[in-house]
């Protein structure tokens, strides 16, 4: 939890509108998109944690999969560098140049943050000092292709807030309000990410990356391929 004092608070927005893209985000794009930007090469960071509040408690996905029932909230962490609001504001990533990391155009978390408002999961994120909710705010546009008539839409806002306390390690993603399909699909993420199964044993690991089993079947994401 952010310690201190509100310092300073603002609201702002990348632009985005509740209809960008929308057809292609659901609970299963929010999840993986939300989760990779958490990853070691993506944080800069050595881990990457997926935890439950059960009962007032973080806990890990295997406790947590025992009394799904008693889910209130869902959690990505990480022990990076973190990021400054600036990141949430603009459409630009740092992480372009990266081999190792994902991100390209900096729109996953704004789109990730947007797609999370038109579900309903009370989406925040956290990192060094500050916080910020994602919030869907009202807006009218003119459409003057239709008789001028009035459009109603939602932007993507950031409620930003600065704290004078001890900045905490890395960043967070936490979702305060999680439907049943988010919570049940977050729940089978160690199964689709590598670095959150405690399993997981790279078949080679070599100075260009591991060699990995997909015995299991499914996708796997090679970056520049």
């Amino acid at each position: 939890k952010l310690s201190g004092q509100v310092i300073k608070e603002r609201k702002e927005g990348p632009g985005i509108l509740d209809d960008y893209r929308q057809g292609s985000w659901g609970v299963a794009r929010i999840c993986l998109d939300g989760i990779q930007n958490h990853l070691p090469n993506d944080a800069k960071g050595t881990t990457c944690w997926l935890h439950f509040e059960v009962d007032g408690k973080w806990v890990e996905a295997a406790e947590a999969k025992l009394t799904p029932e008693k889910i209130t909230r869902v959690r990505f962490a990480d022990d990076g560098v973190g990021f400054t609001p600036d990141n949430l504001i603009y459409l630009h990533s740092t992480k372009t140049s990266e081999a190792d990391s994902v991100g390209q155009f900096g729109e996953g978390m704004k789109l990730a943050s947007m797609a999370s408002i038109n579900l309903g999961l009370g989406m925040e994120l956290q990192s060094r000092n500050w916080s910020a909710f994602a919030v869907g705010e009202n807006r009218q546009l003119i459409n003057t292709r239709n008789n001028d008539s009035v459009e109603e839409r939602k932007q993507l806002i950031y409620d930003i807030k600065e704290y004078d306390g001890e900045p905490i390690v890395g960043s967070r993603t936490i979702f305060h309000t999680p439907t049943k399909e988010f919570i049940d699909y977050a729940l089978t993420l160690p199964e689709k990410v590598l670095d959150l199964d405690p399993n997981y044993r790279p078949l080679f690991t070599s100075e260009d990356g591991d060699i990995v089993s997909t015995s299991k079947g499914g996708q796997i994401f090679v970056k520049g391929i």
